[in-house]
């Protein structure tokens, strides 16, 4: 069980929220971005297994 780092209660989970424009609605309200950054190719020469 998670506690709070502010006082130490414990922390309980209240709702879930599944639904993506929701997520995203609350996301750039609170100022984040709504969508994960693109993906960057790994960098380095492995060679991959065969």
């Amino acid at each position: 069980m998670a506690h709070c780092p502010a006082c130490g209660g414990q922390l309980r989970i209240i709702a879930a929220i599944l639904e993506a424009p929701v997520i995203e609605r609350i996301l750039r309200h609170l100022g984040l971005e709504a969508r994960a950054p693109p993906r960057v190719p790994a960098k380095g020469g492995f060679e991959q297994a065969a």
